[in-house]
């Protein structure tokens, strides 16, 4: 996202997914859309028209897609499990990319840190409920990465299936892209920069008080829910700029015990996936 015009020069077209500022690739919206039953056949028609403007009129030799919800939401609040929507989701991404040569990219985390950063995204997508209670509801699940890497390989069989921890990524993320995306583009340098911007991760008062804002628009007598979402929506537009700069609270972290079963079981997923860590060490 940093080098478009170094990507451009080299026959690569990275496809913006930067939502905030409005700027979202038809090709990651048709990716969105795949797993939806009532938007499937529309979205896999507009993700390889996308795909053929690219590489047939546009000239361009590889598309790199950064969709860190490719595979839908690793929790969701009305489906059970872990990734809950992601057969259909590889379903419709494997038909949409049919005839392309694909590599997919994948980041592991670890859950005990999955977990409240997902939280904080859920609550700033208008949820109600405590890091306890949600903690409470996913921990039943088996929260393994093994049967989803199994199925990301299993849908791209002739793929050369890439994994890589997050935590390594995080540590610097640009020197670790420059790395990773210079090897897999075949590229003899690939540009490190300084991220365009960090992520920065609300501290627990800051997610309180969205939380509140949250329950109250729920209280609200006789408003419709598709109100209330669309009241919620404008709050987190308005409210959480200003929230997410309290420095005030602790960060967000599970429970001692979940925390330690589920930095265990990460400890276990690397090691029955041969996961090792830098960019270069990773090609099962």
């Amino acid at each position: 996202m940093a080098d478009p015009d170094f990507l451009t020069a080299h026959r690569v077209h990275y496809c913006s997914r930067t939502v905030r500022a409005n700027n979202v690739d038809a090709l990651n919206i048709a990716i969105r859309d795949v797993r939806n039953s009532a938007l499937k056949e529309k979205a896999i028609k507009s993700g390889r028209g996308r795909l053929q403007h690219l590489f047939e009129t546009a000239g361009f030799d590889v598309v790199v897609v950064s969709n860190e919800s490719a595979l839908g939401d690793p929790f969701n609040d009305h489906l059970p499990g872990f990734f809950p929507m992601l057969d259909a989701a590889l379903a419709g991404v494997c038909t949409m990319f049919e005839g392309y040569r694909v590599v997919p990219v994948f980041f592991l985390r670890d859950q005990a840190t999955l977990l409240p950063s997902f939280y904080g995204q859920r609550i700033r997508q208008g949820a109600s409920y405590s890091l306890e209670e949600f903690e409470a509801r996913v921990c039943m699940y088996d929260l393994s990465w093994r049967p989803v890497v199994k199925s990301i390989a299993a849908a791209f069989p002739t793929a050369n299936l890439e994994l890589h921890q997050f935590e390594e990524f995080a540590h610097d993320s640009s020197a670790y892209t420059a790395a990773l995306f210079g090897r897999l583009l075949e590229l003899q340098r690939m540009p490190a920069r300084e991220p365009v911007s960090k992520n920065r991760a609300a501290k627990s008062l800051a997610m309180g008080l969205m939380r509140r804002a949250n329950w109250l628009v729920e209280c609200l007598p006789l408003v419709p829910r598709s109100k209330k979402y669309k009241l919620k929506k404008r709050l987190r537009r308005s409210l959480f700029p200003l929230f997410e700069h309290v420095k005030s609270g602790l960060r967000l972290e599970l429970g001692p015990a979940a925390a330690a079963t589920l930095r265990a079981q990460y400890q276990k997923d690397l090691v029955a996936l041969k996961i090792k860590g830098p960019a270069q060490e990773n090609r099962p």
